[in-house]
Parts: C-alpha cells; sequence; structure tokens
C-alpha cells in the first residue's frame, strides 16, 4: 500500500510538479493521419469549457499548439469567422469528442486519476 503523501515530499517534488503542468503531449488523428501537439488545459479553461454549449471545440481549441489552431491564415482559408469553427472544419466529429476527452484527461479530470484507498484494497 502507498505512504501518504507528506508536506516535505510535496515540497522536495515542487519543481518537478511544476514542470509536469508544462508538457505537451502527442496525439494521433487517423483523419489527419499525423500527430498534433496538446498541451495541458489550465484549471481556468476547463471551467469555462464545462459551462459552454461546444466544450469540446472549445478545450481543443485552445489546447492544440501544433498545428496552431488559432492562425488567421488557417481561419481565412477555411472561410471562417467564428475562430471556434476551424476545429469542426478540421476533425471529424467523433474525433472531436475524443481529443475533448484526451485533453481533460491530461489534466487530471479521469475517473482514474484519483481512488479511495478503500476501493483499492477490495
Amino acid at each position: 500500500m502507498q505512504e501518504t503523501v507528506k508536506l516535505v515530499d510535496l515540497i522536495n517534488k515542487a519543481d518537478e510538479i511544476k514542470e509536469s503542468k508544462k508538457e505537451y503531449k502527442l496525439v494521433f488523428v487517423n483523419s489527419l493521419n499525423g500527430n498534433i501537439k496538446i498541451k495541458k488545459p489550465s484549471r481556468d479553461i476547463c471551467m469555462q469549457a464545462y459551462e459552454m454549449e461546444n466544450c469540446d471545440e472549445y478545450l481543443i481549441y485552445e489546447s492544440v499548439v501544433e498545428p496552431n489552431l488559432k492562425d488567421k491564415k488557417l481561419h481565412e482559408a477555411y472561410k471562417i469567422s467564428n475562430p471556434l469553427d476551424i476545429v469542426s472544419e478540421i476533425f471529424e466529429a467523433g474525433e472531436i469528442s475524443n481529443l475533448g476527452v484526451t485533453i481533460l484527461k491530461t489534466a487530471g479530470y479521469d475517473e482514474m486519476s484519483v481512488k479511495l484507498v478503500d476501493d483499492i484494497k477490495n
């Protein structure tokens, strides 16, 4: 069984924890036949997304680093006026949903990221 995390552990891991929040992840997208680079969304981005009707599109727009979905030339090429529309222009509907879930998982919004110790024992 795992030990209880102590204050000294958090202090000793401060730099490591801060760096892990800046990590980028590569995600393979079938329709693009290639990888995109995503960053972990901040708590604020996640909370804003939960309040929006187009939650997944917003998460993707804010979290995809490469290619840059915010690029004006990209928006012009697809003839869109609402920046979030670029997400549905580029990705398939199912990919949008799956990307949203994947992005949230990088930020710890995953039922498996936290477990009750009693559940682990059983």
